[in-house]
């Protein structure tokens, strides 16, 4: 069995991949949205990562309006796909109806997961994760560039933000992990807010 992740290389995403087994290849959307993606801007972390993953990495772009037909072709070749909702119910029928599109199985190993366990689990298990993206409506631009550690964990559940950001409230980049074979080393990064959303794109030092 052929089977594919749908991953941006944040926490719950890549978390998923650990919870379910050894996927074949790694499918990254690129969505037009009206303001930058935290991950497309660091996408060279998703191609590390991937390269220390021994995973097959697929970058798919996907046309306003053609949203699941583009994805769907991209996930012919595939027997099964899965991804990292944990209870959006919305997130979760519009991916099985590009499942039922391709003609594959899918699977949400993270679903109904409790998202305060959640959020510490992944830590506790040995993901190390950046945070690139907050909605400064709910956590200050403080937070861009840190890692996403125990202590900022339980800062954050101090403010109004559902524990793992499913609404957006923060997103993250995972440059550490058990799926990969050596850390992603970042050396700094340059920070900036557009409309309401503080961004972070880091540098790897390798690439310095």
């Amino acid at each position: 069995m052929k089977v594919a992740a749908l991953s941006s290389f944040g926490k719950d995403s890549l978390f998923a991949i650990h919870k379910y087994g050894k996927v074949d290849a790694i499918i990254f959307t690129e969505i037009n949205f009206p303001r930058p993606s935290p991950h497309i801007l660091n996408y060279r972390i998703a191609e590390k990562a991937a390269e220390y993953m021994s995973v097959y990495l697929k970058k798919v772009k996907l046309r306003k309006g053609k949203e699941k037909e583009d994805l769907a072709r991209a996930l012919q070749n595939f027997d099964m796909v899965i991804a990292g909702n944990v209870f959006i119910e919305e997130h979760r029928k519009w991916l099985e109806s590009v499942a039922k599109i391709a003609g594959i199985d899918y699977d949400e190993p993270l679903w109904g997961y409790d998202t305060e366990k959640l959020l510490f689990d992944i830590i506790k298990e040995g993901f190390e994760a950046i945070i690139v993206g907050v909605d400064t409506k709910k956590l200050d631009v403080s937070y861009l560039g840190k890692i996403l550690n125990e202590e900022i964990a339980e800062n954050i559940l101090q403010r109004d933000v559902e524990p793992c950001g499913e609404f957006g409230e923060y997103h993250t980049m995972v440059i550490n992990s058990p799926l990969y074979r050596r850390k992603i080393d970042i050396c700094g990064g340059a920070s900036f807010v557009q409309d309401g959303y503080g961004f972070f794109k880091a540098r790897i030092c390798e690439d310095t």
